[in-house]
């Protein structure tokens, strides 16, 4: 827009889109490691979570119940973890 006494441009109106920090050729590995931190996040969270679950059950319940733990931890790290197009043989 332009003001009458200045003649100079003001800016009304700017766009609220961010600019983007990572280039396009590294868009897919982004993605992949992304994808792998929120697997390991899944892994992780659902260990803790039947770790003490089995804790408060029985006495040494964590070590008893631990295969067992570490078998539905890694099942649902692996329905989490999707890997890009790009990166299949």
């Amino acid at each position: 827009m332009l003001s009458p006494e200045e003649g100079r441009a003001k800016t009304l109106y700017k766009s609220k889109r961010k600019k983007r920090k990572n280039s396009r050729t590294l868009k897919s590995v982004e993605k992949a490691v992304r994808s792998l931190g929120k697997a390991n996040n899944a892994y992780t969270s659902t260990y803790l979570k039947r770790h003490k679950k089995s804790n408060r059950k029985k006495k040494d319940g964590w070590l008893r119940d631990f295969n067992y733990n570490m078998h539905r931890a890694a099942r649902k790290h692996a329905k989490v973890v999707k890997i890009p197009r790009a990166f299949h043989a």
